[in-house]
């Protein structure tokens, strides 16, 4: 909000963010295609169990 208030965006201050998140959105999805494949983390706990 910060920098959308400097840069003299009155009621879409928030966009600024949300433009940015998208960027990073792109980019991880970009770092994704490059690998083999798509990275995911395990839908199963695989650490020790409680005593």
């Amino acid at each position: 909000m910060f920098l959308g208030q400097k840069l003299g965006l009155e009621g879409n201050e928030i966009g600024i963010g949300t433009i940015g998140r998208a960027i990073g959105w792109i980019a991880h999805a970009q770092e994704q295609q490059m690998i083999a494949g798509v990275e995911r983390p395990r839908a199963t706990y695989t650490g020790p169990l409680p005593v």
